[in-house]
């Protein structure tokens, strides 16, 4: 998400880029000697990013198959505990909750209960008339148009704020004009998310992190994977930081998260490592 961001989720862009790097690896078996080198080069890059920037903690897992080549925890999930990173540890994983999001809505596309072509308007009531027509697929795509509410002049004050729902995130952005006429351009959009996690919540009659989970996370046995609750002990969860200042003078502070249902279908999940090599 573009605004807002707490290392968390810039960890979790990192993770990504190093499980995603791992399906480029030969498909001949990894010997001991590779396996030592590729650690030794990936130790590199993760301790002088970490330090460059400032980063509290990183999980890192490699896999080729079923051969795992690294799995492994840097520096600190609390550092005010000074308790250490564990390869186990729970992180909100941001914006790559829509993953999940797409996959849970195609299942029920597959299983005829809605279809990728519905309107948002079959699905949501009480819309605006301008986005009514806009199917999932526009959402999706990012080519909808419609203002992404995290960009709006608010959304800080906004994301923050408890006990809210998802319908206060398109509040944000209800009388705010398109940002181009729909399937013109692509735009990287939050809104549009939220609004598919709406309909998903009223194709199932489940809370999205149910459907979710019902849907995808229990099939493919993600058993660490789940709708983000601020309120609830997690085991593992590392604490969320960010950096304040630049240089020399930067520090490291305590992030302040978004309310989940603020972040809904755009952000709201939090798991592990482990369970996002499996997906």
């Amino acid at each position: 998400m573009p605004a807002l961001f707490s290392l968390a989720h810039i960890l979790r862009a990192l993770l990504v880029l190093l499980v995603t790097s791992a399906t480029a690896l030969p498909a001949q078996r990894v010997t001991t000697a590779s396996r030592a080198a590729l650690t030794r080069s990936l130790d590199s890059i993760v301790t002088s990013e970490m330090t460059l920037r400032r980063w509290p903690s990183v999980a890192v897992m490699m896999v080729r198959g079923r051969d795992t080549i690294l799995a492994k925890a840097y520096g600190k999930a609390d550092l005010e505990l000074n308790a250490p990173a564990s390869i186990n540890g729970v992180y909100w994983i941001g914006s790559v909750t829509k993953q999940f999001v797409t996959a849970t809505l195609l299942k029920l596309a597959e299983r005829g209960v809605l279809s990728v072509d519905d309107t948002v308007g079959k699905w949501v009531p009480n819309l605006p008339p301008s986005w009514r027509s806009l199917t999932m697929r526009d959402l999706a795509w990012h080519t909808s148009g419609v203002a992404s509410y995290t960009g709006q002049p608010r959304a800080a004050l906004a994301l923050v704020k408890p006990f809210t729902t998802s319908d206060s995130a398109l509040a944000m952005v209800r009388d705010v004009a398109p940002d181009f006429p729909r399937g013109t351009q692509m735009l990287y959009n939050n809104t549009g998310y939220v609004l598919l996690g709406q309909v998903i919540e009223r194709a199932t009659g489940k809370a999205l992190g149910v459907a979710i989970r019902d849907e995808v996370f229990t099939p493919l046995g993600l058993t660490h994977m789940s709708y983000c609750d601020l309120r609830t002990v997690v085991p593992h969860r590392a604490s969320g930081y960010a950096r304040a200042g630049s240089g020399s003078a930067a520090k490291v502070e305590r992030a302040v998260l978004w309310w989940p249902e603020m972040a809904h279908g755009a952000g709201a999940l939090c798991g592990t490592v482990g369970d996002l090599v499996m997906w």
